[in-house]
């Protein structure tokens, strides 16, 4: 599942088609597909790859999804820049409200929080950044 909101979504598109080549070669060939992890690495060597282009990608992201170990999923959170930079986060925003909304997951996140407390959190980026 693949879900992006962008002001520049060719660019978005652009850096999936890598990740949807390797994603059917590895299915052609009898694996599973790619995991959250490999997709990441993929979109920030296309937008890393492209800064040396006469077209770079200008495109920021937030990518999740579930990582398997040997008991469980574990989810994921990796952010990407434009320039390439990638990082696991445990929260993350992007843009011009980006700064107000860090503030407030940096002093509302808590490891344990529950589905209820995290939906709160959320609300109150959304109203802090409706107020700016």
């Amino acid at each position: 599942v693949r879900m992006y909101e962008s002001d520049i979504g060719d660019d978005v598109e652009c850096v999936f088609a890598g990740a949807d080549k390797h994603t059917e070669n590895t299915i052609a060939k009898g694996g599973e597909g790619l995991d959250a992890e490999a997709v990441a690495h993929l979109a920030r060597a296309q937008i890393a790859s492209s800064l040396r282009s006469y077209s770079p990608l200008r495109t920021c992201m937030l990518l999740a999804g579930m990582i398997p170990s040997s008991s469980a999923l574990i989810p994921k959170l990796y952010w990407l820049d434009e320039y390439g930079s990638l990082q696991t986060i445990k929260y993350g925003s992007h843009g011009y409200g980006s700064n107000f909304a860090l503030s407030i997951l940096d002093r509302g996140y808590n490891e344990n929080m529950s589905r209820k407390d995290a939906a709160t959190l959320i609300r109150n980026c959304f109203q802090q950044l409706r107020v700016r």
